[in-house]
């Protein structure tokens, strides 16, 4: 009867297998860290490629936080014989920022980023029904900051968005016009 959740999202790693086609990996199931520590049960409720939803309840065991303490956790998700079932798509490795990633392209304060996630005040009764929040892109501070509720300084990229209950967790997404165009230019 509370209102609870959080949005989780589904990153597919690049097998070790190199000659498996595209989008096939290893698939984890992502969300913040204080959502998973903070909740009595937990459950991931994915929709189903027929129609409705499945809830597949999870051990707290089964999600690993991050080692220095920032706000992610990850669970490894055996999608086997589920891969037909499920109705998703996976964030690829290519689609998360890394150092290198940041230093190629061109963005910064200013760009826009959009986020989707569960709004808690709709559960959607025969499906998951995502909702899109959108801002921008405030800051890269030069220095961790610090976070109190986790004890200690992160590396944090700021992003100034209006959210709703239900969105920790949600994938954040830079939409960046002049890095399109670079790409449709030909530059990498």
């Amino acid at each position: 009867g509370t209102r609870l959740g959080a949005t989780g999202f589904m990153a597919v790693a690049p097998p070790d297998d190199t000659d498996l086609p595209p989008g096939l990996g290893h698939y984890y199931i992502v969300t913040n860290a204080h959502c998973v520590e903070a909740a009595q049960s937990l459950a991931i409720r994915i929709n189903l490629r027929a129609g409705g939803f499945e809830v597949l309840n999870v051990p707290r065991d089964q999600w690993v936080t991050h080692p220095d303490s920032d706000d992610v956790a990850a669970m490894y998700f055996d999608l086997g014989s589920f891969n037909q079932l499920f109705q998703y798509v996976g964030v690829n490795r290519p689609m998360i920022l890394t150092r290198e990633l940041q230093a190629r392209w061109e963005f910064g304060p200013g760009d826009e980023v959009f986020f989707m996630g569960r709004y808690v005040d709709i559960d959607g009764e025969e499906h998951n029904e995502p909702v899109l929040r959108s801002g921008m892109l405030s800051g890269f501070p030069s220095t961790p900051i610090h976070q109190p509720e986790r004890s200690h300084h992160q590396e944090t990229i700021l992003v100034e968005a209006r959210s709703l209950s239900g969105f920790s967790g949600s994938p954040v997404f830079v939409w960046s016009p002049h890095q399109l165009e670079r790409q449709s230019d030909g530059v990498p």
